[in-house]
């Protein structure tokens, strides 16, 4: 691969083995593809986007580079997301997403996430209790999936939240003082019969 290269796409249905590593000028990788091996030293230093779209992905996140900014588990994607915790992921993570059909139902705590995530973007079947300090404190998008519906406490969402999706199947009622302050856009869907203090 050239060394200029700024952005790679990768679509494959087989397993492709990586010799060396990636160039080093590299800011957006799209692997909707299984890689034969994840190891230290195959992402560059200054890679600032990750997308993993196929597969099963069994890796220690620990090889992602620390500067790494945004990361996205999309598409048929399979992960032991057990092993997930902030210490694992890069220090400077702002942004943290799972789409399609690539399944996060762990439980969280406070070591979740690492400090800086500014967006953290569920999908289908994240069903957790939540409590204070869970979520990062200068989070500012959180998309808590299509089957979320677990009640609510005040504190549980950062002072800084400014956009809240509660998910189609959110149907709990939600008192004055869960609600941060700042929030500027509230999703709820159509299911959602609940008393609502405003």
């Amino acid at each position: 691969i050239p060394k200029g290269v700024k952005e790679i796409t990768m679509k494959s249905f087989h397993r492709i083995h990586v010799l060396g590593s990636f160039p080093k000028s590299l800011k957006k990788l799209h692997l909707k593809v299984e890689l034969a091996e994840y190891r230290m030293g195959l992402f560059p230093d200054g890679l600032e986007e990750i997308d993993f779209a196929f597969g099963s992905l069994n890796m220690d996140l620990s090889v992602l580079p620390i500067q790494l900014k945004h990361i996205s588990f999309q598409g048929y994607l399979h992960m032991p997301f057990y092993h997930i915790r902030h210490s694992l992921l890069p220090l400077h993570l702002e942004s943290l997403t799972f789409h399609g059909y690539c399944y996060f139902a762990q439980p969280l705590n406070s070591y979740s996430f690492p400090p800086h995530l500014k967006t953290i973007l569920f999908n289908f079947n994240f069903n957790q209790p939540l409590f204070p300090g869970f979520f990062p404190k200068g989070l500012k998008q959180l998309d808590l999936g299509m089957e979320f519906n677990q009640p609510l406490v005040p504190g549980v969402f950062p002072f800084p939240l400014e956009r809240l999706h509660l998910g189609v199947q959110y149907n709990q009622s939600i008192s004055l003082d869960v609600l941060p302050q700042g929030l500027t856009h509230l999703f709820l869907s159509q299911y959602f019969n609940q008393s609502l203090f405003v």
